[in-house]
């Protein structure tokens, strides 16, 4: 399993959710878990975890182009 970790701006919230939702359909994707939190201000921390690491290592390359994404190993 991977998490992956896409920091977004509260103004491009919406927007970036539908990108996501779009993305995880059109890859027939259901992610193991979809977490959230506002953390830091005017930010939202959202994990994605993913069952599949090439599903991963897609959706984190299809968005860093236009947020800032982090990759990290879930929880033990």
């Amino acid at each position: 399993m991977r998490v992956v970790e896409v920091h977004i701006s509260i103004a491009a919230l919406g927007e970036t959710f539908s990108t996501m939702r779009r993305w995880l359909d059109h890859n027939h994707c259901t992610p193991v878990n979809f977490d959230y939190a506002s953390d830091p201000p005017g930010e939202v921390v959202v994990e994605i975890a993913f069952d599949e690491d090439d599903l991963a290592e897609i959706f984190q390359q299809d968005f860093e182009q236009d947020e800032q994404i982090s990759t990290v190993s879930p929880a033990s």
